[in-house]
């Protein structure tokens, strides 16, 4: 299996335990009390906001990259931009790994 589909089902499991686990809790939007969330959905919301921050390192790791060094910098350092997070991502995405399994 190559690279870019190891990627794009690593994406699709996120993408999906995402969605699954965001169902699993009750809609927190009641306009009264806007900030009174519950524990389990902070958490979880807390947690997949730092994941998803961390994507492209994450990535990067998975793969191997040889540009880890780089990557890490650019996410930490310009990530909070946007258009660095996504560079990273991309960066990660797409750059060359130290090993390859066919």
């Amino acid at each position: 299996m190559n690279n870019y589909l190891k990627t794009a089902l690593l994406l699709g499991f996120i993408f999906l335990l995402t969605i699954s686990s965001i169902a699993c809790f009750p809609s927190p939007w009641n306009y009264s009390d806007w900030f009174n969330f519950s524990p389990p959905f902070f958490g979880f919301t807390f947690l997949f906001g730092i994941a998803l921050a961390f994507l492209p390192i994450i990535i990067a790791l998975v793969r191997h990259s040889k540009s880890i060094v780089g990557i890490i910098l650019l996410n930490i350092l310009g990530g909070w931009t946007g258009i660095g997070w996504i560079i990273a991502l991309v960066w990660a995405i797409t750059g060359e790994s130290k090993k390859t399994n066919s």
